[in-house]
């Protein structure tokens, strides 16, 4: 029989040829883990391909109203010179025409504009007349164009707001990374700097 001496010596050397074991295991560096880099930007392609689709939505929907003819300041008789098709993706989904227009307002002076807003003037209106109406525009800040045949439609304005906040929102989210991410590489450009 041996001695609890010797038996507590024997666990002892044991014990500390484990812990040498397991020192020597788990004594090697961690991997460095690069956070965000390859995660984050897959996530960042679909928030630009929401953002634009969306907007693109928001675009199409609102072509489908008019500033209320009701609300002109002026009358005038409008001849489309020319129209320039576009599409089928950019200020909206959909095939659109961008006429010009020579223009006699009630008053006697006249002028040459170029209308860029979805389904104001169509191709198959060079060389005809229409009547069209001014008035000033949001909180006085240029001017609105309308037409008495086409419909103002409130809810459809509405509905292409709420199509528009979708794209909005993570646009500022967005715009707020960059900033942020570009303070923070600043600051360690600075900070490596005057460790130099």
């Amino acid at each position: 029989m041996t001695d609890p001496q010797d038996r507590i010596r024997q666990i002892q050397e044991e014990l500390a040829e484990l812990q040498r074991r397991n020192d020597e295991e788990f004594s090697a560096p961690a991997p460095a883990v690069v956070r965000g880099r390859i995660r984050g930007w897959p996530f960042v392609g679909l928030m630009l391909i929401g953002i634009f689709v969306f907007g693109e939505l928001s675009l199409t929907v609102q072509g489908y109203t008019n500033p209320d003819f009701r609300d002109r300041d002026l009358t005038g008789q409008a001849t489309v010179v020319s129209c320039e098709r576009h599409g089928p993706i950019g200020y909206g989904i959909g095939y659109w025409d961008r006429c010009t227009a020579d223009i006699v307002w009630d008053g006697g002076f006249a002028e040459r504009k170029t209308f860029t807003r979805r389904n104001f003037l169509g191709d198959d209106e060079v060389g005809r007349t229409v009547t069209i109406g001014r008035g000033s525009g949001f909180k006085g800040g240029g001017y609105t164009y309308s037409r008495p045949e086409l419909p103002n439609r409130p809810l459809v304005t509405a509905a292409g707001v709420v199509l528009a906040l979708p794209a909005v929102i993570p646009a500022l989210l967005l715009i707020l990374a960059v900033l942020f991410s570009a303070r923070d590489g600043l600051q360690k450009l600075i900070g490596r700097g005057r460790a130099r």
